[in-house]
C-alpha cells in the first residue's frame, strides 16, 4: 500500500493510499480501523482516501484485498501513524566566544519527529553551512541573530533565537 504524497500522514490532512492493480481483479475491498480520530472514504477501486483529525494521537490500520469471480486474494495491511509538526528546539548550543573570521559549531538537541532544521541569520556577513541539528557558522562583522526551527513534511516549529557578537583579536 503506497501513500500519495509520500511521507508521514500529518494531523488534519487527507492522503490517498493505493495499490497496483491486481491481474484479473474486478473489485477491491478496503478495511479501515481508525477509531474516532480517523476517517476513510469507501472504495472498491485500487485507491482510498484517509483523513486524520486535528488532534489525532492513535494509529490507524488500513487493509485491502482484491476480488474476482474465483474468490479473494490475501490481505495487505499498512499501519498509519499520525505525524505532527515538531516542537521547537529547547535552546541553541553556542560557543562562549566566536572570533571574527572563524568557523564554530552551533547546535540544538534533536527534536522528536524533526527531519530537518531551518537555520537562518539576519546578517549576511555571517554564513551558515548545513541543515541538521548541528551547523557550522562563520563569524562576520557586526552582531547577528541566529534562528532555528525544527521541521518535517507537516511544517516547521516556531523558531528559537540567540544573539551573537564576533570577538576581535
Amino acid at each position: 500500500i503506497i501513500a500519495t504524497p509520500a511521507g508521514g500522514h500529518c494531523n488534519n490532512s487527507s492522503k490517498t493510499y493505493s495499490i497496483a492493480p491486481v491481474e484479473h481483479a474486478n473489485s477491491y475491498t478496503w478495511f479501515f480501523n481508525g477509531g474516532t480520530q480517523w476517517t476513510a472514504s469507501s472504495s472498491t477501486t485500487t485507491w482510498i482516501t484517509v483523513t486524520s483529525g486535528t488532534l489525532t494521537t492513535t494509529s490507524a490500520t488500513l487493509s485491502v484485498c482484491a476480488n474476482n469471480d474465483c474468490g479473494t486474494s490475501s490481505t495487505f495491511t499498512k499501519i498509519i501513524d499520525p505525524l505532527y509538526t515538531p516542537s521547537s528546539p529547547l535552546a541553541i548550543n553556542k560557543p562562549a566566544t566566536h572570533c571574527y573570521g572563524t568557523i564554530r559549531s552551533y547546535s540544538v538537541d534533536p527534536v522528536v519527529g524533526a527531519t530537518t532544521y531551518l537555520w537562518s541569520i539576519n546578517n549576511s556577513a555571517w554564513l551558515i553551512t548545513g541543515s541538521g541539528s548541528s551547523v557550522n557558522i562563520s563569524a562576520g562583522t557586526g552582531s547577528a541573530t541566529i534562528s532555528v526551527s525544527a521541521a518535517n513534511n507537516c511544517g516547521a516549529s516556531t523558531p528559537i533565537k540567540t544573539d551573537v557578537v564576533p570577538w576581535y583579536t
